[in-house]
């Protein structure tokens, strides 16, 4: 980030209150300064990917043109109490692009109706009947007991309907199903077959004069 007010007593306040909570969320100060934004300011906050902050300022013109062509966020405040929920947002944001970028899309899921252990080898078969969309062959799995995931990141081992292996079972169909290195089935956990998809959050920080 980058401020700019209009008096050094308040450049000091704002230092101390704001710059250790910025960097425990891993945002630093880029630069900080008495008077209005200039150009220079707004160029150096583009390369850097920084949002400008300002307290009782105001842009030049030629800044204002830069922000608008350079797509800079410019936050302007008269108000101090405006300024800290301004920067309390952006930690926000920052917070939510910096935290797990993937989530579970479930693809589908089946309760165990049976458990089958084979003899001569180190293998639980759970008996599945699928009550919600398909358990795919190349799906991760998870196993979910009173409403509680237990594992998680499972590798299908086996997949069969009947003696057959299958790529697929739909809903309302049966199968036997297997994992590598997991044996502890309990009859009621619930499968669940999902995929992994990228977390996408839009920056709120719209490029410009605000």
């Amino acid at each position: 980030v980058i401020f700019k007010v209009s008096r050094a007593g308040i450049l000091e306040t704002i230092m101390d209150e704001c710059s250790g909570k910025l960097k425990k969320k891993n945002i630093f100060i880029l630069h900080s300064g008495i008077g209005n934004i200039t150009e220079k300011e707004v160029k150096q906050a583009a390369e850097s990917n920084a949002v400008i902050f300002g307290f009782e300022v105001d842009c030049l013109p030629t800044a204002t043109e830069a922000a608008e062509r350079l797509q800079v966020p410019v936050k302007l405040h008269k108000l101090i109490f405006k300024l800290t929920k301004s920067l309390e947002g952006l930690e926000n944001e920052i917070e939510l692009m910096q935290g797990n970028k993937f989530t579970a899309v479930v693809k589908g899921r089946g309760q165990i109706q049976q458990i089958f252990n084979l003899k001569g080898k180190k293998v639980v078969v759970g008996g599945v009947s699928v009550t919600m969309g398909k358990l795919k062959k190349d799906d991760k799995y998870r196993i979910v007991r009173k409403g509680n995931v237990i594992k998680d990141n499972l590798a299908l081992h086996g997949l069969k309907i009947e003696t057959q292996d299958a790529t697929e079972v739909k809903e309302g169909a049966e199968c036997g199903i297997s994992f590598a290195g997991y044996q502890e089935f309990i009859k009621g956990d619930t499968i669940e077959a999902y995929t992994e998809v990228e977390r996408t959050h839009s920056f709120s920080f719209a490029p410009g004069i605000k």
